[in-house]
């Protein structure tokens, strides 16, 4: 296994490649006390926050940090970040809070984010392309897990990027399965990988939101194929609805 990133986010934005939000993408370095109402430090964790009459920034209201470590298109991933909503959004159209994006070549046509992870009708929806073979930027909803504001949650996305179908995804919550697919093709065929960014996008173009507020801690991406005891500290738990003797 290999360390390819390490982001606390306690005390400093610094090694973040960017911070987008109100119509710009400014690298963290630039601003490593964050930029207050938007992106904070408190309580030794990164503290986002998007409203809805900020300015649109690459497509619409956003507040995301972007950890772009320019990766292979192929190959085994594991991202882990800890998160918390603080209130309750009760918001039935859902935003991004998680992505891994791609990069496409010059030209190439537009398709669907490669992996989305979105906080939708107060529970955690997982979305993905519905075929990365074929343009288009259709999705599809994958799984989804019950959600309790104010409570820290774990995270691990587990995937083996592929142009072929012998990749897979794996998403873990608090280390238990809440989605698991495999012998797919999941990557697409441009020069550069896909990257994570982390924060709240306005993925469904929805108006009215007010505000949103979402707390980050502890980002990190690996390389490697025997990562449940080096990443996760074990392999997967259980559901709580499985019977254990």
């Amino acid at each position: 296994m290999a360390l390819l990133a390490n982001h606390p986010l306690t005390s400093t934005f610094a090694g973040v490649s960017s911070l987008q939000a109100n119509g710009s993408g400014l690298p963290g370095y630039t601003y490593p006390g964050g930029i207050t109402g938007t992106f904070d430090l408190v309580d030794a964790a990164a503290k986002i926050t998007v409203r809805d009459t900020d300015t649109g920034t690459f497509g619409d209201r956003r507040s995301e940090m972007v950890f772009n470590h320019k990766l292979d298109p192929t190959g085994e991933r594991w991202y882990t970040w800890n998160f918390m909503v603080p209130s309750d959004w009760n918001f039935s159209t859902g935003m991004a809070i998680m992505q891994i994006h791609e990069t496409p070549d010059a030209g190439a046509p537009g398709k669907a984010v490669q992996f989305v992870l979105m906080l939708e009708n107060n529970q955690l929806v997982a979305r993905v392309p519905v075929d990365v073979l074929t343009p288009g930027n259709a999705s599809y909803r994958l799984g989804n897990h019950p959600f309790e504001f104010g409570k820290w949650y774990s995270m691990c996305l587990h995937a083996n990027w592929q142009l072929t179908p012998i990749g897979f995804w794996e998403l873990f919550v608090d280390g238990v399965p809440m989605f698991r697919q495999y012998g797919i093709a999941n990557a697409y065929d441009y020069a550069v990988g896909g990257y994570l960014k982390l924060g709240i996008y306005n993925f469904n173009k929805a108006n009215g939101w007010g505000t949103k507020t979402i707390y980050f801690r502890d980002v990190n991406i690996w390389s490697g194929n025997d990562g449940y005891q080096a990443v996760m500290g074990g392999v997967p738990l259980a559901p709580p609805r499985m019977l254990q003797p």
